[in-house]
């Protein structure tokens, strides 16, 4: 599956002003998808613990929106 043209908010939640993804970030069974603000993929393994993680894990750059301390979802939106 490919998350190419997919959109997601975290706040408000709406569509209108939702990150699209336009690369294709291909997400394969099993496997799960971090995206990052403000640093880069070796910085966050690091900081979360390489051994925290799970074994097929992709970890995403992005400029965006981000969750909070009090607690968040996030909203997914396909074509």
């Amino acid at each position: 599956m490919t998350l190419r043209g997919y959109r997601f908010d975290d706040a408000p939640g709406v569509l209108v002003g939702a990150i699209v993804i336009t690369n294709s970030i291909l997400i394969h069974a099993g496997e799960s998808v971090v995206f990052i603000s403000d640093q880069s993929p070796e910085n966050f393994i690091a900081w979360w613990g390489a051994k925290n993680l799970p074994v097929r894990l992709q970890v995403i750059p992005y400029p965006g929106n981000s969750f909070d301390s009090l607690g968040d979802a996030l909203y997914l939106w396909n074509a």
